[in-house]
């Protein structure tokens, strides 16, 4: 009981002596931390979300530039892409199209060579 009763008696010694421009004072500085604290935890959150936005489609570049130049003869698939299609993505879309068709030709190209080869050899073979 001797707690409760001291602290009692500190937050009535507190209070009891306040004037208006003390409690004006007070409130302004309460409300005032509350109100940047408030803006700064949304700042950061923003910030943080951005980052992580430009993060993900750093490793999502990074997989589909892999992917293309390693396996041209994989079927092409079209993923959706979230943040939607405006000029940007539409000109990077068109850019990996190319980019496909390019390495696509390259290997069939490769593959008609190929082809020849084998049959120059199997000519010179049979002779």
């Amino acid at each position: 009981m001797e707690l409760v009763d001291r602290v009692r008696n500190n937050f009535y010694e507190t209070f009891a002596d306040m004037s208006a421009t003390k409690a004006l004072r007070l409130v302004v500085i309460v409300g005032g931390y509350i109100l940047i604290r408030n803006l700064v935890s949304r700042e950061l959150a923003k910030r943080k979300l951005q980052s992580q936005i430009r993060k993900d489609e750093r490793e999502l570049s990074d997989n589909k530039g892999k992917d293309l130049i390693d396996n041209p003869e994989t079927n092409a698939t079209t993923t959706s892409i979230e943040y939607g299609w405006g000029n940007r993505t539409r000109q990077k879309i068109k850019r990996q199209e190319d980019m496909l068709a390019k390495l696509a030709e390259r290997a069939q190209i490769e593959k008609d060579q190929n082809e020849d080869d084998l049959n120059d050899i199997q000519d010179l073979l049979e002779e």
